[in-house]
C-alpha cells in the first residue's frame, strides 16, 4: 500500500464506512498485516481508499463463512484490481497531471488535489484544460465511483467542488478584453451539474463572446430577469438529466428568452431537437454545433 503522508481517514471513519469495528481492524492488522495503514507524526493510523476497499472485501469473505486467516490469504493471492489507466507518456503533461489528480482523489487529499488542479492553469488554453484534464478526470472517476459508498460520494463532492472553483478561475482568465457580444449561460431548473456551463463559456470566449454564468438550478423566471437586465446576444442552457416535464420546461424557457436567440444542450434532452425548435430555441447536437450557432448570430462588435 502507498503511504498517505499526513492525510487520510481515521480508524473510526473506516469503521463507520465498512461496518468493521475499530478493535477488529486493529486485530486484523496485528495478526495478518491487513490493512497496513500509514501513521501520522503523532502515531495515529491513516487509511485511504484502497484500505477501505480491502477491508470491505475481507469483511464479505468473513461474513460468507471464510475464516479470517484464509480470507486474508485469498486476498493476498488474488490478482490486483486495476485502479489507474496505463501510465501516461512522459511527453503528455495533461495525462501526467490527470494521473496526479486521480491519485490525490483516491487518497482523499484536498490540498494536493487543489494544488494539482491549479497547476493546470499554465498548461494551455482554457478549452484544452477543460477537455484534456477536467473531462478525463470526471470520466475516469465516474467509472469507479459507487453511489452507495459514503467514501465515493465524499470523493465526488470534493472533486466537483474543487473543479468548480478552478473552472471559475479559468473563466475569469478567459474573458475576452474586447468582446463582440455577450451570453447568459445557465443550468435548467433542477440541473445541478455546473461544469458543462464552463465548457460553454470557454468556447464562447474563444469566439470573443463574454459569458455571464448563472450556475445551477436556474428557473425560467430568473433567466427572464437576466435577459431583461443584461440584454445578451444569446442564452445557452444546459440539461444533463432529463427534466420531469420537458415540454413545459421548454415552453417556459422559450417564453423567458423571448426574441433573444437561445440554445440548449446536454444529454438530458437528447432527441428533443424538434420540440426545442417548436418553442423558438435551438438544440446543440449532431445537427448543430455551438460554433455554427454563434456564426449564425453574425456578431460584428
Amino acid at each position: 500500500m502507498s503511504d498517505t503522508g499526513s492525510t487520510g481517514l481515521t480508524i473510526g471513519a473506516v469503521a463507520e464506512l465498512t461496518g468493521v469495528p475499530a478493535p477488529t481492524l486493529r486485530a486484523w492488522e496485528r495478526r495478518y498485516g491487513i490493512p497496513s495503514p500509514a501513521r501520522s507524526a503523532s502515531g495515529h493510523r491513516l487509511y485511504h481508499a484502497d484500505h477501505v476497499a480491502l477491508v470491505r472485501r475481507l469483511r464479505r469473505l468473513v461474513d460468507a463463512g471464510v475464516a479470517p486467516r484464509m480470507a486474508v490469504e485469498r486476498l493476498r493471492n488474488a490478482p490486483p484490481a486495476p485502479r489507474h489507466p496505463p501510465a501516461p507518456p512522459d511527453d503528455d503533461p495533461y495525462a501526467v497531471v490527470v494521473g496526479r489528480i486521480v491519485d490525490a482523489i483516491d487518497r482523499f487529499d484536498p490540498d494536493t488535489l487543489e494544488s494539482e488542479l491549479r497547476r493546470v492553469l499554465v498548461l494551455g488554453s482554457t478549452t484544452a484544460i477543460y477537455e484534456r484534464v477536467m473531462v478525463p478526470v470526471m470520466r475516469l472517476l465516474g467509472e469507479r465511483w459507487s453511489h452507495d459508498d459514503p467514501l465515493s460520494i465524499a470523493q465526488e463532492h470534493l472533486t466537483t467542488e474543487v473543479m468548480r472553483n478552478v473552472a471559475q478561475d479559468l473563466h475569469r482568465l478567459a474573458r475576452p478584453e474586447s468582446p463582440l457580444g455577450s451570453a447568459v449561460v445557465a443550468c435548467v431548473a433542477d440541473e445541478q451539474h455546473v461544469l458543462p456551463l464552463y465548457a460553454i463559456a470557454f468556447r464562447l470566449a474563444q469566439r470573443r463572446i463574454r459569458a455571464v454564468v448563472l450556475g445551477a438550478r436556474t428557473p425560467p423566471p430568473v433567466v427572464a430577469v437576466a435577459v431583461e437586465r443584461l440584454r445578451p446576444d444569446m442564452v445557452a442552457l444546459s440539461a444533463t438529466v432529463r427534466p420531469a416535464d420537458p415540454e413545459a420546461l421548454l415552453s417556459a424557457y422559450g417564453h423567458s428568452c423571448g426574441s433573444t436567440p437561445w440554445i440548449i444542450g446536454g444529454t438530458g434532452l437528447r432527441g428533443w431537437a424538434e420540440q426545442v425548435r417548436a418553442h423558438g430555441g435551438h438544440a446543440i447536437g449532431p445537427d448543430l454545433h455551438l460554433d455554427a450557432f454563434v456564426d449564425g448570430l453574425a456578431l460584428t462588435g
